[in-house]
């Protein structure tokens, strides 16, 4: 008898083979199953199943990887495996257990002792083992800002925060503020020069091609020049946005779900996703954007170091859902929690705006300057603007820079022909390259890096 399972928000979740023999391959580490199948001449196949996937997604949506016969265990599941044969299995699930009568300030009070919590347990793993300082990724928007606010509130200094963005963007200027008025060690990497993008291969074999290579942008390339022999484990503001602001909330009346609401892409069509399990959009979103798509990005950051995120934790995440609807759509109790109990916090300009009686004539100004921010809310990012002042400028980079532009249009050029074998998935990937945006043609070489590598 085998069981095997992983975590409630699958970050680290096994990856299994069953073999019609009986033979079993577990691993946390996909490679390490890749790897044990080629050595023994054990079956194993493409999955165009996955790649269309990951061309419509960005990331996996239900248990495929880029081999048919290897598969993820989920967010909340395990594998049992017997003499009997094999089962999945859930053992924890988020769901709704709102208490109707709450008010803003019981609200308020629940997730800021809820969050505290979560931070110190985050954080005393540093101390626990022997780590002298405390690395805390830091944008402009507020979710990184409260992991690190909140810390430091809580007494903890030696705190090392580090931005990676273009050197023109407000993300990079308010990390840089909110850093300063704390007193942290500040480090940035300006991602002008957009050298991660030629990552492909190394980025998609070290999150195995389980979401689309570019969604780190200069992370991995940063983690690589850090001290981990002093840095402890790396703290991140993931999914606050979407677990305390309501992001995915579509409104108080319909909670109906809408797959196309958590695509990259709708140029290619992406059958057979089933999302009928889940209670609404919201909690479909937490599992399939959040939980699938952003955490893939801890696969790449496992070479280095452990990544946490005090918003990701089980019990806050069962504190925020049991407050109505009401109170967190639209972040109303996100933003109402940081004025009252970090209100200097607040006042640190964000790239997260205040819905106020200026919020409609702020959007229309952004509109007008061409500011616009597509939210992706892949790790926050916003992957499609032009203007060299947001984080992630990518059709910038690609239009200004020649050197990427080339690497991109090469890689395609000399890896296209790895579909040959799937004539459908290759016409699919070659007018997502040749008509999509610069991110539709980083998913498209993912899925050529990904074929390449596990042939």
């Amino acid at each position: 008898m085998l069981i095997v399972w992983g975590n409630q928000t699958g970050d680290s979740a096994p990856f299994y083979y069953v073999g019609v023999d009986g033979n079993v391959v577990v691993s946390n580490k996909f490679n390490l199953v890749y790897e044990e199948l080629k050595r023994n001449g054990m079956v194993y196949s493409f999955s165009d199943k996955a790649a269309y996937q990951l061309l419509s997604f960005g990331y996996m949506v239900d248990d495929s990887t880029f081999l048919k016969e290897v598969k993820r265990v989920r967010a909340g599941k395990y594998l049992f495996v017997s003499e009997k044969g094999m089962n999945i299995k859930e053992w924890h699930r988020f769901s709704y257990k709102v208490k109707i009568d709450m008010g803003m300030n019981e609200a308020i009070e629940l997730i800021d002792q809820g969050f505290r919590k979560a931070v110190k347990r985050c954080f005393d793993k540093d101390t626990e083992y022997g780590y002298k300082y405390h690395l805390v990724d830091l944008s402009g928007g507020l979710d990184s800002r409260m992991t690190t606010w909140v810390a430091h509130d809580m007494g903890y200094r030696n705190i090392v925060n580090i931005c990676y963005s273009q050197s023109t963007s407000l993300d990079c200027q308010y990390a840089k503020d909110v850093a300063h008025f704390l007193g942290n060690q500040f480090y940035v990497k300006y991602l002008d020069e957009a050298s991660f993008v030629r990552e492909v291969e190394e980025v998609t074999k070290k999150n195995f091609g389980m979401g689309y290579y570019a969604g780190i942008t200069g992370g991995n390339q940063f983690l690589k020049f850090l001290n981990f022999r002093v840095l402890g484990l790396e703290h991140t503001g993931q999914l606050g946005d979407l677990i305390v602001g309501g992001g995915y909330l579509k409104s108080l009346r319909e909670d109906t779900i809408d797959v196309n609401g958590i695509k990259y892409s709708n140029r290619v069509s992406c059958e057979d996703i089933n999302v009928s399990g889940y209670e609404g959009h919201e909690l479909m979103s937490l599992y399939l954007r959040g939980f699938q798509g952003a955490l893939s990005t801890h696969y790449i950051r496992s070479n280095y170091t452990y990544a946490v995120s005090p918003f990701i934790d089980p019990e806050f995440i069962d504190i925020c859902f049991s407050i109505p609807k009401c109170l967190r759509i639209y972040n109303r109790l996100y933003w109402t929690w940081i004025n009252k109990k970090y209100p200097m916090a607040g006042k640190i300009q964000s790239t997260r705006k205040q819905r106020t009686r200026f919020f409609i004539f702020q959007k229309l100004m952004q509109l007008v300057q061409g500011g616009f921010r597509r939210g992706l809310h892949i790790i926050g990012s916003r992957h499609f603007s032009h203007n060299k002042r947001d984080m992630n400028p990518f059709e910038f980079w690609y239009a200004t820079n020649p050197g990427i532009r080339n690497f991109v249009n090469t890689y395609y050029e000399e890896h296209i022909h790895l579909l040959d074998g799937y004539k459908k998935l290759q016409a699919d990937s070659m007018m997502l390259f040749n008509q999509g945006s610069v991110i539709e043609k980083l998913q498209v070489l993912t899925i050529l890096a990904a074929r390449k590598i596990y042939a």
